[in-house]
């Protein structure tokens, strides 16, 4: 197994953050995505390896939410105030009928700790967390292993709404990050600046 790796939460079909990293470094890759399908298209290497599953809380089993067009989330959109998102894709306001769940299943879930001691990692140069609505609880599973991971991009929405029910704040996580000696290296504004 591997000491080092960079990790890469909701990798989707292209990992087109984290592969170039690795490539450009020699050092695997771990790609982390729930739907199998997408999981499978990674044009990863020979050193990468992959995990068909979600990082959350707990380990065990959790019900995953596919939206299609390659998003998911263990959390359930909010169509009540979906009208007011830009959609990512069109640029246009979302409709309900694109952002309903038209799959849900069961699929093997861990914290981030446990993936780490799973892949005996001891170092992580670089942790992409991209889970749709459920970020910051991705990053809380790490717990005393947060000390192994120099930098950490994840996505938080920033809208007056929640996209997904219950989902990560941009408070919250500013919280977490001062809590735990974090320090903010950039930002940037995506989806029309509403991440």
């Amino acid at each position: 197994m591997a000491a080092t790796a960079i990790v890469d939460i909701g990798c989707s079909w292209n990992a087109n953050r984290t592969l170039p990293i690795g490539e450009r470094t020699g050092i695997p890759v771990l790609l982390v995505e729930p739907e199998a399908d997408a999981l499978e298209r990674v044009p990863a290497r020979a050193i990468d390896l992959k995990f068909n599953g979600v990082i959350t809380s707990h380990d065990g089993t959790c019900i995953f939410n596919s939206y299609g067009d390659g998003t998911g989330s263990l959390l359930t959109t909010n169509l009540d105030d979906i009208h007011l998102y830009r959609d990512g894709h069109t640029g246009r306001p979302a409709r309900r009928e694109d952002w309903g769940v038209e799959n849900s299943f069961a699929i093997e879930c861990c914290t981030l700790s446990t993936l780490f001691d799973r892949y005996s990692l001891e170092c992580v140069p670089f942790l992409k967390i991209d889970a749709q609505g459920h970020d910051l609880e991705v990053l809380k599973s790490v717990g005393e292993k947060l000390t192994i991971v120099h930098f950490i991009e994840l996505e938080v929405q920033v809208t007056p709404f929640e996209l997904y029910l219950g989902q990560s704040q941009m408070a919250d996580v500013e919280n977490f990050a001062a809590a735990n000696s974090l320090s903010l290296v950039a930002r940037r504004d995506q989806t029309f600046g509403q991440e």
